[in-house]
């Protein structure tokens, strides 16, 4: 009874690491949206290209990457349960991402109906999406790494 108890008291709470997985998801979900809407937006009575709407649909979708990212994160460091809230932002940038970059632009563009290329993945919105997943996957790793060094070795748990 003593052992299991001792045992809570050396364990840390998850739910911080769970809150701040989920309010960076959002948070990085806000920079996204916020992005491919004003990339669109119709200023001044102007009508968005074809680029326009693939730029900012190729923002939401690659935000995923990162968010999912985020979650692996959370798991890998002991959250469960709280990670799913990280999936309502990845559902809504998949809808908001499709719905982009099935827009036709302005007719009077020189290709209203271009082909989204793979190219489009790495355009300018994108950049943050990219290095914030370069970075978590150094992180993940590093996490990986460091529990995996943490682990007795098999001749040790028999002494």
């Amino acid at each position: 009874m003593a052992d299991s108890q001792g045992d809570r008291a050396q364990r840390r709470p998850v739910w911080p690491v769970t809150l701040l997985v989920v309010a960076c998801a959002y948070l990085l979900s806000a920079v996204n949206v916020y992005g491919a809407v004003i990339s669109v937006a119709p200023f001044f009575g102007e009508r968005p290209s074809r680029d326009d709407y693939i730029q900012g649909g190729m923002a939401a979708l690659t935000a995923v990457v990162p968010c999912i990212l985020l979650a692996l994160a959370g798991w890998v460091a002991g959250s469960r349960w709280g990670l799913a809230l990280v999936f309502l932002p990845v559902g809504a940038l998949v809808l908001l991402g499709t719905s982009m970059v099935a827009h036709d632009g302005d007719p009077a563009d020189p290709k209203p109906t271009r082909a989204v290329h793979v190219a489009d993945l790495f355009d300018d919105l994108t950049h943050l999406n990219w290095i914030v997943a370069g970075g978590l996957a150094m992180i993940i790793v590093g996490m990986v790494w460091t529990r995996r060094d943490s682990r007795p070795l098999p001749d040790e748990r028999h002494r």
